[in-house]
């Protein structure tokens, strides 16, 4: 069983202890609400053109357990969770990874009658109302960086706390490190195009999506991080 390994590494924000190791070195597991399960295995089945576009947005998906049971037509996961997905490590590729959380979106919440506990939506609004969610619909949710001997990482209170474009600007240029003239332009001159592809890709799906987040995930071995920002090696699910 898998209940009970140690929690897997580089979980830049969420609720503690959602993602679990897996056997497989490139998967972790994924608790998660139902609504979540049935998302993945909708998008991951799908097989038109907007469940195609979500694919090449998301994780790679191996598995998927709905309501104590695997999915049909999925292999078999092994987890002590109602329900949950076996998903890419996205951190496997890289030597000593820096992860950044961003929440996009304006509304935190589902907003299809009897879907979401009304206390949660009254949280939810009030976050929504006191942070750049409301005001600039995205949200720094936290980030673990490498210091050069170990994996540090900082919780969702400075995004919280930010009010202002100047505020977020300063919180991403401690997550991804950009203090240092030529890991910024790195960087940069790599992540805005990913960003803008992301972005017009997903303008065309027919799709409402609520309280998501986009993952940058970057090397933070100084040495290695020419090699890797551009390429990956290829992860696959398990064998």
């Amino acid at each position: 069983m898998l209940d009970g390994a140690p929690a897997a590494p580089f979980q830049a924000a969420g609720h503690p202890g959602v993602l679990v190791a897996s056997e497989h070195a490139s998967c972790v597991v994924k608790r998660c609400p139902l609504q979540e399960s049935q998302f993945y295995e909708e998008v991951w089945q799908g097989t038109d053109d907007a469940h195609q576009v979500m694919r090449g947005c998301m994780p790679k998906c191996h598995g998927i357990r709905i309501q104590g049971k695997n999915a049909a037509g999925w292999p078999p996961l092994d987890v002590e969770a109602d329900n949950a997905v076996l998903l890419e490590n996205l951190v496997y590729p890289f030597v000593h990874a820096d992860v950044c959380d961003i929440k996009l979106g304006t509304l935190l919440y589902d907003e299809r009658p009897g879907i979401t506990d009304p206390a949660k939506v009254g949280r939810m609004k009030f976050k929504a109302e006191t942070t750049t969610s409301g005001r600039y619909g995205m949200r720094i949710a936290g980030w673990t960086i490498w210091d050069g001997q170990r994996h540090c990482s900082v919780g969702k209170e400075p995004g919280k706390a930010a009010q202002s474009i100047q505020d977020m600007s300063e919180l991403l240029t401690e997550a991804l490190r950009l203090r240092s003239d030529s890991r910024r332009s790195l960087i940069v001159q790599t992540l805005i195009p990913l960003v803008r592809e992301l972005k017009t890709r997903l303008a065309g799906v027919p799709a409402q999506l609520r309280s998501t987040s986009v993952l940058i995930v970057v090397e933070g071995e100084e040495g290695d991080l020419a090699n890797n920002i551009d390429t990956r090696k290829t992860i696959g699910g398990p064998q």
